[in-house]
């Protein structure tokens, strides 16, 4: 009996062995400035691999079971700087080489590999002309060179560029429906749902992508988007405070509500938190409240960032972390939240910046 295991565990590890795939990457920065590290992310949660850029070269190789995207960054070696200065490349790591050429910058990489990275060439090489243009656009609102005023009539030219990259992107995808450069596309944008954008760019995908079992938790999370469109009664569920006292959304019915989705360790969260305090000041005396969903899972880390950023509001928390009433609302990221009217419908999603306490008192009729 002991015999026929051993046999059957080495012919189970004789067939992953076999599964596994080698894969290398070499790349070369040439006349770059100053001394970097090079590191390779994994996106399975393994522990990035890195190694010294050497007479401007770097290597990686190892082993994968089926292809990924990945990022390539570089890193100053000597920098004083408390968060040295990084650049970017995406790219997509199969079986066999994947070679990289830049001059002094990753910015400008050429990227030569196989299927994969052909068709993330291709969309690439769509977007460029986008791309230069927004950092144009970027680069002259950060310019000191423009009052205040143009610099905000300069911002509203930003939400255009958006549409563009979407058509260009789902054109890609209706052309490659098959191909995991677009999976990866709707994937992206469903962190952050927009049911009515992302279902038919969704349907777009092939049937056998469409199976997986990534696609099918993301077709789940879209229906649940569908149900918590503005109009639709939000889902009611229930939380405790940090004295243990569960809180229940349908409590707060016949006010105005704003369920604000955070944590302690989220920083554009943390960042949000004084507008959403000029908010809850402004209109608490107006049938107004705020109802603050933490997704931390360690209390105490919770309870400070509540007094730090001094929350007024009813702050409730499983401290499980996404797997909770996160996942009841189908949310991946944070800061997220929802504007309910008295009777507990959607009012408005995802309101937040400068302009939060206005657009809450426009929804409210004020």
């Amino acid at each position: 009996m002991r015999l026929l295991l051993i046999i059957i565990l080495s012919q189970f590890f004789s067939l992953y062995v076999a599964a596994q795939k080698t894969f290398k990457v070499k790349g070369s920065i040439i006349e770059s400035v100053v001394p970097v590290k090079v590191f390779l992310l994994y996106k399975n949660g393994q522990a990035p691999d890195s190694t010294i850029l050497k007479d401007g070269k770097f290597a990686f190789k190892g082993k994968i079971s089926k292809p990924f995207k990945t990022t390539i960054y570089t890193q100053e070696i000597n920098s004083t700087e408390k968060y040295p200065k990084r650049e970017y490349l995406d790219l997509y790591v199969e079986e066999g080489l994947l070679a990289i050429t830049a001059f002094k910058s990753l910015k400008n990489a050429v990227v030569k590999g196989g299927s994969l990275q052909k068709e993330y060439n291709e969309l690439q090489d769509s977007l460029l002309w986008i791309k230069q243009s927004y950092d144009h656009l970027s680069a002259l609102i950060r310019t000191n060179e423009i009052d205040d005023t143009t610099r905000k009539r300069l911002r509203a030219s930003y939400k255009p560029f958006y549409s563009l990259f979407d058509a260009v992107e789902n054109r890609f995808i209706t052309n490659h429906p098959s191909s995991i450069v677009s999976w990866d596309i709707v994937a992206n944008r469903g962190i952050i749902i927009d049911p009515d954008k992302l279902e038919p760019v969704f349907n777009l995908l092939s049937e056998e992508l469409k199976q997986q079992p990534a696609a099918l938790d993301l077709k789940q999370r879209i229906e649940t988007a569908k149900k918590l469109r503005i109009g639709n009664p939000a889902i009611e569920f229930s939380s405790n405070t940090p004295d243990g006292v569960p809180v229940s959304l349908s409590s707060f019915k016949g006010k105005y509500v704003l369920i604000d989705f955070w944590a302690s360790w989220c920083a554009p969260c943390r960042a949000e938190n004084p507008n959403m305090v000029k908010a809850y000041n402004s209109l608490k005396d107006k049938n107004f409240e705020i109802f603050g969903v933490s997704l931390d899972d360690k209390k105490d880390s919770w309870l400070k960032a509540v007094e730090e950023d001094k929350l007024p509001w009813v702050q409730v928390s499983d401290l499980k972390g996404f797997n909770t009433v996160a996942k009841t609302y189908g949310i991946r990221a944070i800061p997220q939240n929802l504007l309910l009217d008295p009777q507990g419908k959607i009012i408005g999603i995802n309101l937040r910046g400068e302009t939060l306490t206005e657009e809450v008192k426009k929804r409210m009729g004020l």
